[in-house]
């Protein structure tokens, strides 16, 4: 069998609630990871912001070779 490394873009569209869009655009880069959110209560509470849906956009290979 031959083996292959595959490059996978993502891209999300993420809905979060946060003081600012800048600091939303930070913690919605920051805390997510796959299709679900990984920040912690203590994070949310700290940095006062829920991620209340995420939806994948794309999921597109992006570069493929052998090795």
């Amino acid at each position: 069998m031959k083996k292959f490394q595959v490059v996978v873009a993502k891209s999300y569209i993420v809905i979060i609630k946060s003081r600012n869009k800048h600091i939303a655009k930070n913690l919605a880069e920051f805390y997510t990871s796959d299709i679900s959110d990984i920040y912690k209560e203590e994070d949310r509470k700290r940095f006062h912001f829920m991620i209340a849906k995420i939806e994948c956009g794309m999921n597109e290979s992006i570069d493929i070779k052998e090795i």
